[in-house]
């Protein structure tokens, strides 16, 4: 109990005196009485140690600024299992505060049933992991049974423990330290082990297709969404004989393109609307109707606004450079005829093609089932 109260006290004396001219110490000092008060010990010796440095004192005054915002705090269990390796590094700290706050209030009430999510930017923006052309870093919230949880975190379940309010700031203590994005390549090795995503809905073929290499590509390509058919979703396309083990590189690199948007497209009350995918095909999103057994309406994807449809069985995942949903159908169908359409793919697959070094980032192999 001591060493808390020593690292509150820490925290006072730096908002009150040697930072007094840069933070509201006042506001701070209330703060701490807050987050004492929901026993956030372990929160405050961190943020203690990281008071003193130039991204600190711009997270304090964020915080203090006046402006409606949502503060993760995780609990001391949550803080127990980080190594002090990462709690000694302020660069990550700086990362990880920033992706615990919000722009503006919730009710959590308004959040939707899992799997749907409710989509919300954070105030991570550091260009070496956010590679969303200068847009905010995203966090996804769903309810499950009568938790409200931070999804696709590899630490799940992140629960949303308790509240409380002060002044400007909404409070969410969670049950664990919410998990940066990874990159689309790592994610893609092993989407259980780094997103949590259900054991059901596998990757393998896909990652198959793609390649290490393939992979590592994508990642760098800023703002992208990737509609992922699951393996299911292959072996079905596969029956259908939409493509197989004799179909040419072509077929399927054009196959693969069609999966890829431009922007970051989330599923927070998206409307149907029309995008251009990266082989220059019509791609419509939003919500509709679904074929799947969880419910009359979904959001769902139509290939050139023509069913079958393609659900999205488990979506708004983040990574780095994007957002990944994951489909249970190849956006394609029986008829399809690559052809050639250069001038109308999508400006960020040229500059994945352009990127120096590399030839290009389409597979380099056909995907043998």
């Amino acid at each position: 109990m001591r060493l808390c109260s020593i690292a509150v006290l820490a925290l006072s004396l730096r908002a009150s005196s040697a930072f007094a001219a840069q933070v509201n110490g006042t506001y701070i000092a209330g703060l701490i009485r807050t987050l004492t008060a929901l026993n956030l010990t372990s929160y405050l010796t961190v943020v203690s140690q990281f008071a003193n440095t130039t991204s600190g004192i711009e997270f304090l005054n964020t915080l203090s600024s006046g402006a409606p915002l949502t503060l993760f705090t995780p609990n001391n269990d949550a803080w127990g299992g980080v190594p002090s390796a990462f709690t000694n590094d302020y660069v990550w700290l700086s990362r990880i505060f920033a992706y615990h706050v919000i722009p503006g209030h919730f009710p959590l009430s308004s959040i939707p049933r899992r799997p749907r999510n409710a989509v919300f930017p954070t105030f991570l923006t550091d260009p070496s992991i956010v590679l969303l052309n200068g847009k905010p870093q995203n966090i996804a919230l769903t309810k499950v049974g009568n938790t409200t949880q931070v999804a696709h975190q590899n630490n799940w379940p992140c629960i949303i423990m308790q509240t409380a309010k002060y002044q400007n700031l909404n409070i969410y203590v969670t049950s664990t330290v919410i998990d940066l994005p990874p990159t689309f390549d790592y994610f893609l090795a092993d989407p259980q082990a780094v997103s949590a995503v259900p054991n059901s809905l596998t990757l393998s073929v896909l990652a198959s297709i793609l390649g290490a290499n393939s992979s590592q590509l994508l990642a760098t390509v800023p703002s992208l969404t990737y509609f992922l058919p699951t393996d299911a979703a292959f072996l079905d396309a596969q029956r259908r004989g939409v493509f197989g083990p004799d179909t040419n590189v072509t077929t399927i690199e054009d196959i693969v393109r069609n999966h890829l948007i431009n922007g970051t497209i989330v599923t927070t009350g998206l409307p149907l609307k029309n995008y251009t995918s990266a082989g220059g095909q019509q791609i419509t999103v939003g919500v509709g109707p679904t074929t799947n057994e969880t419910g009359t309406t979904g959001t769902v994807v139509y290939y050139q606004g023509i069913p079958p449809v393609a659900n999205i069985v488990w979506g708004d995942i983040p990574v780095q450079n994007g957002i990944v949903h994951l489909i249970d159908a190849v956006l394609t169908n029986a008829n399809y005829t690559p052809k050639a359409r250069r001038g109308r793919r999508d400006n960020a697959m040229e500059q994945a093609q352009e990127l120096p070094g590399r030839r290009t980032w389409i597979p380099s192999r056909v995907w043998r089932p």
